[in-house]
């Protein structure tokens, strides 16, 4: 969603897009997980890693356990991983990733 914002435009347009994505009522868990991951990403990018974990941890809890997700997340997360993160948040964020590809292979 804001890759192509921020590759022509910087940061400050796709930041002023993302607030607008926010302000929308987003009724389904999926979009609102990915919505808070595309913030992760946006932040992690500035260099906030503490807002980036906060946005991460907000689209961990969108559809109660952890076990669950969208069907995009693991892929998601797995982007978010190739930036630089703080060993905790990383460790974090890799665990999640984990638990939901587990789910995957029991389920699939």
């Amino acid at each position: 969603m804001w890759q192509g914002p921020v590759g022509a435009h910087g940061l400050g347009r796709a930041g002023r897009l993302l607030e607008e994505c926010h302000r929308i009522a987003i009724e389904e868990a999926e979009p609102r997980q990915h919505l808070s991951l595309t913030r992760a990403w946006f932040e992690i990018e500035r260099g906030d890693a503490v807002s980036a974990l906060a946005a991460v941890d907000s689209a961990a809890h969108v559809f109660g356990p952890h076990t669950r997700a969208g069907d995009h997340t693991p892929h998601l997360l797995g982007r978010l991983l190739r930036f630089r993160w703080p060993r905790e948040a990383r460790d974090r964020i890799e665990a999640w990733r984990r638990v939901l590809n587990d789910r995957g292979r029991r389920q699939g």
